[in-house]
């Protein structure tokens, strides 16, 4: 049985973006099996209590932020920034504070270039923000050199189901030389908290719930998948979960 690990945690302390709480978090994940877990909320607020919870369960815990990032000219993509070192760490710290004092809480693309000494990436490319971008040129704005090992491809596959633009990402990855891994973003813990989370995002967005009847389905499979579901959506790229 392959390793479980959860690459994208968001959790209650991120102003209603998740309601994961940690008290039920931690527990279930031990129950599962998990080996790891991060935090990607958008700012790091939350992230001490979560890594010393995790340390108690016997989790290791990764530090990461949710970025949405800022290539210029009215283009932003979504990426997930992890701390692979101490270094990463405080640089988290300084993006998450840069981030803090935009007007669009989006991260331009030459704060990343000078804060990412010792984090990796993931670029969410199956998220609608890369419409348009899947391409070599902005993965070479991402790179410092063709030989960096600090970036990665993400593909989701919500309930199983593949992006329509999945082969062109592998391609692009293979072209690239870039690792792909899946992502599974989790807000909420059961299937049947969607409702509770999406009350929590009407909240925070200002938006009357009826507004957001599309917009659920965006979220309808973040909930926290066991491992067997997990396989079942990546059945053809089990490597991807490794």
């Amino acid at each position: 049985m392959m390793n479980l690990v959860y690459p994208q945690i968001v959790t209650g302390a991120d102003l209603l973006r998740g309601i994961n709480k940690l008290n039920y978090l931690a527990p279930l994940l031990k129950r599962r099996g998990a080996i790891a877990a991060s935090i990607v909320n958008a700012k790091m607020y939350g992230v001490p209590s979560f890594y010393h919870t995790m340390k108690k369960y016997g989790i290791q815990p990764v530090i990461g932020l949710t970025v949405h990032l800022d290539l210029g000219e009215g283009r932003v993509v979504l990426i997930y920034v992890y701390a692979k070192t101490e270094e990463g760490y405080r640089n988290l710290l300084k993006m998450s504070s840069a981030i803090s004092i935009t007007d669009e809480e989006t991260l331009p693309i030459h704060w990343l270039e000078a804060y990412r000494a010792g984090c990796h990436i993931v670029c969410a490319m199956t998220d609608a923000s890369w419409d348009g971008l899947r391409d070599e040129e902005t993965i070479q704005r991402l790179q410092n050199h063709p030989t960096e090992k600090t970036i990665y491809i993400g593909i989701s596959r919500p309930g199983g189901i593949s992006h329509a633009d999945e082969l062109l990402i592998e391609t692009l990855a293979k072209t690239a030389s870039l690792p792909i891994m899946a992502i599974y973003e989790a807000r909420y813990i059961y299937p049947e908290d969607a409702f509770a989370f999406k009350t929590a995002d009407a909240i925070r967005s200002g938006e009357k719930l009826i507004e957001q009847a599309e917009a659920l389905d965006v979220y309808e499979f973040s909930y926290l998948p066991e491992q067997a579901e997990l396989q079942a959506w990546f059945k053809d790229r089990l490597d991807w979960l490794e």
